[in-house]
């Protein structure tokens, strides 16, 4: 790809990208609000609606206790007179003597008094008020119709509990099954004058307390439903809280009854969360006829449920919580999925003994104006990124074209200098820019056209330096020379292009047939003046080496004439010079400021150091040399001459390879040939090293003594 064009994708990239990052940040700054926001709005809604909810059934029922109270008053009233009338009667049957005072009729009338004026504190919410005496007397009041036979009877679940607990009892609702209103009957016993229960009295009056007007629901959920429940029954451990009845369908605000008459029709979940199983409460008591409650008219109260049902949370845990809360006596708001579905729940205690007044209305509902702000965020979100889409092609498209004509204005001196470049690459240092564009291409026009003459030199350096790699490489003997009874193995390695260490051997030396002269040495620093004089050491000593005299002599003739040369430069050079002569047995050396030889003595497994004295060559020009010798190397003797860029080697933690380290290889590979021992050791330095760069050069001789030839030949003075 052309410079132009990346320029240009380039151009278009900046441009573009802070767009489109700033439409994903915005984007992903919507979507968590509107993830936040929706569920903290339903949370809020559902919270109040639970309050709400909570409020209502706890008021409701405190309506229907005060109601009982005023119920209970009533009939407290009702057996005041009538007491009168039985203190009436009996104070008529002293004066008489035994004779009847008053007739059964005139009884009646007094009794219907009675219940009048009772009946008159709560006007027609009394249904209707009856009295049974132990000797057969029944007195009742209801209206325009009469009382059913079976209600009014001392058979009756109210007398018989009534005249058992001897006091007040609230006796199980009845369900008209015409009407479907729910009433209940309070009742207590009649006592003489001497406290002898002679009778039971009972008012029959409807649950008016329960149906909740449109204004108060609609402000939860239009299919809020209110039930009455019965919450003591044997099964509801296991089934759930029994329906006694639920709002009046009639009422404003109550919805519309199903067909079968057990609960709501507006939610089949609800409706199918209400089980059957138990036949109709208050069967013992009879049912009341429609003419009694043909004056109650409609939005008096609950509508009765005839048909056995049940309101059963599908988890079982929660319905035991609520089974626990309402026989504790206490009120409560729960959320709580009813087949599948999610149902807010409030309860609260009625003040009857075992019911109930429950609200449920579905949690969907609760939280519809925040699924509904969140349908809108989503719509708005979608709208506002299709304009920006639009916008953003607009954009493009005119982003594009002036990215082209920046580009092209750009990159033509780039291309200028991307030609000129390659024809210098080609050699041709004739090339020329005239700088164009702007302030910094000019200024890289003015730099490549100054650059070419120093890259022309340069190069000329480099060819030099190649040259002199060349040369060192050669003056480096292409062969060890094979010697009697020695195998020799030996490498330089240097850190730059040329180095500045070096080694030789040759085999015949001050003329003479089996003496060979084998040196190392190691100049200053490193680099191409280093491998100079370098080049220069090595000439000397083969020149000098070739000419009678002794190891002492050689060294000290080519350090004055290599002093001559380095004077005052700082260059100096160390070297490790030794002459090896089978038919004499003996090794004799020279140490100029070289590092001691090291000597392995398989045999005996110990290490001995060639030393002696000596200082580096080029450093005193009239300095003399003296020599050092031993016997012939023993067979498995290995010895080593190497320059200080081996044991100085430093690793990737600073610390150096060392000669211990040096010794430990030779001794390991001692049974090795020289030429196995040499790359054991410049193994182990590559490994030590790693990726650390070389910082000096490394050469090293490896001589080890084998059994052959020259073992021999006698001692010979040399």
């Amino acid at each position: 790809m052309s410079v132009r064009a990346r320029l240009f994708l380039l151009l278009v990239a900046l441009s573009v990208l802070p767009i489109l990052l700033l439409r994903l940040n915005a984007q992903h700054q919507l979507r968590e609000l509107s993830g936040d926001l929706v569920p903290r709005s339903q949370h809020l809604l559902v919270e109040k609606a639970k309050a709400y909810m909570r409020l209502m059934v706890e008021d409701h029922a405190e309506l229907w206790r005060r109601e009982s109270v005023l119920l209970e008053q009533t009939l407290r009233l009702q057996v005041m007179e009538i007491d009168k009338v039985l203190a009436a009667g009996a104070a008529s049957a002293h004066r008489d003597a035994g004779a009847t005072a008053h007739t059964d009729a005139d009884s009646s009338g007094l009794l219907a008094e009675a219940y009048t004026n009772a009946a008159r504190l709560i006007g027609n919410n009394v249904l209707g008020q009856v009295t049974i005496f132990e000797d057969g007397r029944v007195f009742a009041s209801s209206g325009e119709t009469g009382l059913p036979d079976r209600f009014v009877d001392r058979g009756a679940d109210w007398y018989r509990l009534a005249k058992r607990e001897k006091g007040m009892v609230w006796t199980a609702p009845v369900i008209d099954p015409t009407t479907r209103r729910i009433a209940f009957t309070l009742s207590t016993p009649v006592r003489d004058a001497s406290g002898r229960v002679v009778g039971v009295t009972a008012i029959m009056a409807p649950l008016s307390i329960g149906g909740l007007s449109r204004m108060h629901t609609a402000s939860v959920s239009s299919r809020l439903k209110t039930y009455l429940v019965d919450f003591a029954q044997a099964d509801s451990p296991d089934k759930g809280l029994r329906i006694i009845g639920q709002a009046d369908p009639q009422e404003p605000g109550a919805a519309k009854d199903t067909d079968s008459g057990t609960g709501p029709d507006t939610d089949a979940g609800l409706e199918r969360g209400m089980g059957r199983g138990m036949g109709m409460m208050g069967s013992d008591m009879g049912m009341m006829n429609s003419g009694m409650v043909h004056g109650m008219g409609r939005g008096m109260g609950m509508m009765g449920v005839l048909a056995p049902a049940w309101l059963t949370p599908d988890d079982h845990a929660e319905l035991q919580s609520m089974l626990s809360d309402l026989k504790n006596g206490l009120g409560e708001v729960r959320q709580a999925e009813l087949d599948g579905k999610d149902y807010i729940w409030a309860y609260a205690p009625s003040g009857v003994k075992g019911l109930a007044l429950v609200l449920v209305a579905p949690k969907s509902d609760v939280a519809a104006d925040a699924t509904q702000a969140a349908e809108y965020i989503e719509r708005r979100f979608k709208d506002e990124l299709r304009e920006t889409l639009y916008l953003l092609l607009v954009a493009l498209a005119v982003i594009a074209v002036a990215a082209w004509l920046v580009s092209r204005s750009v990159t033509r001196p780039i291309l200028e200098l991307s030609g000129a470049a390659a024809s210098l690459g080609q050699g041709d240092f004739s090339v020329r820019l005239v700088p164009s564009g702007g302030r910094e291409l000019r200024e890289m026009g003015r730099v490549f056209n100054d650059m070419i003459p120093q890259l022309k030199d340069h190069t000329r350096l480099m060819h030099a330096v190649a040259l002199a790699r060349e040369v060192r490489l050669r003056l480096l003997p292409a062969a060890l020379p094979a010697l009697p009874g020695l195998d020799l193995a030996a490498a330089s390695l240097s850190c730059e292009e040329v180095g500045g260490d070096s080694y030789d051997v040759f085999p015949v030396g001050h003329c003479r047939l089996g003496c060979t002269a084998a040196l190392v040495g190691d100049v200053s620093g490193h680099g191409l003046d280093a491998a100079l004089l370098m080049a220069t050491a090595r000439a000397l000593l083969r020149m000098r080496a070739s000419q009678p005299g002794t190891p002492a002599d050689v060294v000290t003739d080519v350090n004055r004439f290599l002093t001559a040369d380095t004077m005052g430069s700082g260059r100096f050079m160390t070297l490790f010079y030794m002459e090896l002569s089978p038919r004499t047995r003996q090794l004799r050396w020279v140490r100029a400021g070289h590092d001691p030889a090291i000597l392995y003595r398989a045999a005996l497994g110990e290490f001995e150091e060639l030393g002696g004295p000596g200082i580096s060559l080029g450093v005193l020009e009239d300095r003399v040399f003296t020599e050092s010798s031993r016997p012939w190397l023993a067979p498995g003797e290995v010895l080593l001459i190497g320059s200080d860029g081996l044991w100085e080697t430093r690793g990737p933690d600073g610390g150096m390879f060392g000669k211990d380290r040096v010794r430990e290889i030779m001794r390991e590979n001692a049974g090795q040939s020289a030429q196995g021992v040499l790359e054991a050791i410049l193994a182990a330095l590559d490994a030590y090293r790693g990726d650390s760069p070389a910082e000096d050069d490394v050469t090293l001789l490896v001589i080890k003594a084998v059994t052959g030839p020259g073992d021999g030949i006698p001692q010979q003075a040399d």
